[in-house]
């Protein structure tokens, strides 16, 4: 497709009990359930995200951007909830 950017993964982490996991992507980020490795929450962030954490299973985050969005620089911790 013309104009569309194929999405890479900039990192991937666990949650802290090891039952989730969040794939920071170059579109956003993406959290995986490790029990039936289905995707249980997507957000887009434009610009991406360098790396995530998810806290426990709640709809909390941390991440810090890619630096492409200046919303979200490379040199900020953002702390995200998604309620």
């Amino acid at each position: 497709m013309e104009g569309t950017q194929q999405e890479t993964i900039n990192a991937v982490r666990f949650n802290q009990d090891k039952q989730c996991f969040v794939v920071s992507t170059s579109h956003g980020l993406k959290v995986f359930s490790t029990e039936t490795f289905n995707v249980t929450f997507v957000r887009d962030f434009e610009g991406g995200i360098k790396f995530a954490e998810l806290l426990n299973r709640t709809n909390i985050f941390g991440f810090v951007g890619t630096g492409q969005n200046q919303a979200y620089p490379s040199t900020r911790l953002v702390l995200w909830n998604d309620v």
